[in-house]
């Protein structure tokens, strides 16, 4: 009886440690890549893209897509990810602070402006129409 209740704990401690090493978590040594929305615009590599958004019903927005990374807006989203907003900035994107609403912050890059929306675990870019006001 001892050697099961052994086995089950080892199997459990086991599950426990490869779950939680399969979660990519936000951190400052991450590296980054290319979003699939636009490839100007970099993304922390571990992202998992969630969904496209091609229909949105924001008439200011062209498309947009989600992922999902543990923790990238820090304890309950309020927390900006500084060191991706720099990565963003040495792609040529500009924070719009002044522009910013809550959780979304705007940024531009010539003639193009996207708006990304950091929520705990989530991130949203979206690709503004050029008309949209901002």
């Amino acid at each position: 009886m001892k050697q099961l209740l052994y086995v089950f704990t080892l199997v459990t401690l086991l599950v426990l440690v490869y779950s939680s090493g399969c979660t990519a978590t936000y951190n400052n040594e991450m590296g980054f890549r290319e979003s699939s929305l636009n490839d100007s615009i970099p993304i922390p590599e571990k992202a998992k893209k969630v969904k496209d958004i091609k229909n949105p019903s924001n008439d200011n927005i062209k498309k947009g897509v989600t992922y999902r990374l543990n923790n990238i807006g820090g304890d309950q989203g309020i927390t900006p990810p500084e060191n991706y907003f720099e990565e963003l900035k040495n792609h040529g994107w500009i924070r719009l602070k002044q522009k910013q609403m809550g959780h979304v912050n705007f940024f531009k890059n010539g003639d193009q402006v996207i708006a990304i929306e950091i929520h705990e675990d989530t991130l949203d870019i979206y690709e503004l129409k050029e008309d949209a006001p901002y």
